[in-house]
C-alpha cells in the first residue's frame, strides 16, 4: 500500500511539473513580438492590443526565472498589458545556469540593450531598457555577500 501510495504522488507530482512547464514555455515570447516602436514612442504588438505604453519615472527590475535572454519576461509583458505603462527605465534580470562546473568571471556577466522592431527595416533600440545575464556553472556559489553591490555596479555603469 506504500508503495502504492508513493507511486501515485510521484506520478502527480511528475504530471504538475510537466504542466506547469508547459505553461512557463507558453509565456516564452520574444520582445520584438511584443512591442514595436513608433516615432521613438513604445507600443504593444497589435496582437496584444497594440495601445501606447506609457511611460512612468523609476526603474523597474523585471526577473526571468527562466534564464532565456531572447524572451521578455513574462512579468514585464503582463505588467505592460494590464496597465499600459513602463518604467523610464527597464532592466531584465536573467539568472543563467550552465551545464559546466564554473564560469570564469569574465564571462559571467553580460549587459546589452533590447531591441525591437520599428517603422523602418531592422531591429531599433529600445529607448532605456537593458538585459543583465549573469551566468553560473553548477559548482558556482550563486548567492554570495557581493551580489548586491555587484547590481548596484552594473546600475551605476548603466
Amino acid at each position: 500500500m506504500l508503495g502504492v501510495a508513493l507511486t501515485l504522488i510521484f506520478a502527480l507530482w511528475r504530471y504538475g511539473k510537466e504542466e506547469q512547464w508547459t505553461a512557463e514555455e507558453s509565456d516564452n515570447v520574444a520582445l520584438s513580438r511584443t512591442t514595436l516602436l513608433r516615432d521613438n514612442q513604445l507600443i504593444l504588438h497589435p496582437d496584444l492590443g497594440g495601445s501606447t505604453i506609457t511611460p512612468i519615472s523609476g526603474l523597474g527590475i523585471f526577473f526571468d526565472k527562466s534564464g532565456n535572454s531572447a524572451t521578455t519576461p513574462a512579468i514585464f509583458l503582463h505588467s505592460i498589458q494590464k496597465f499600459g505603462a513602463a518604467p523610464e527605465v527597464s532592466l531584465f534580470f536573467h539568472l543563467r545556469p550552465l551545464s559546466v562546473p564554473t564560469v570564469a568571471p569574465s564571462e559571467r556577466y553580460a549587459v546589452v540593450r533590447c531591441h525591437s522592431y520599428g517603422n523602418g527595416p531592422g531591429k531599433q533600440p529600445i529607448p532605456n531598457c537593458f538585459r543583465l545575464i549573469v551566468r553560473h556553472g553548477y559548482t558556482d556559489e550563486v548567492i554570495t555577500p557581493d551580489r548586491g553591490i555587484l547590481a548596484v555596479i552594473f546600475l551605476v555603469f548603466l
